[in-house]
């Protein structure tokens, strides 16, 4: 089923919307391990912060390059 949709968001959203699924795929299976009890709080915390900033990061690269893209696009 992730091949199924992996493939759909590549076609639809290109490279940029491939890797944010792909983070999203591999960010999911990470909170759905059950190692967030076993941690200090300190360290789950930190553990859920540099993931939210990492979908944000390629979130906005993404968007940058698409802008990019358009902006310098094939002049008719």
């Amino acid at each position: 089923m992730e091949g199924k949709i992996l493939q759909v968001v590549g076609q639809v959203a290109g490279i940029g919307g491939l890797a944010l699924a792909v983070m999203l795929f591999l960010f999911k299976d990470i909170i759905r391990k059950n190692i967030f009890p076993k941690l200090p709080p300190g360290a789950a915390e930190r553990i859920l912060t540099l993931l939210i900033r990492g979908v944000l990061l390629v979130t906005l690269v993404g968007m940058g390059l698409w802008v990019l893209v358009v902006l310098a696009g094939p002049k008719s």
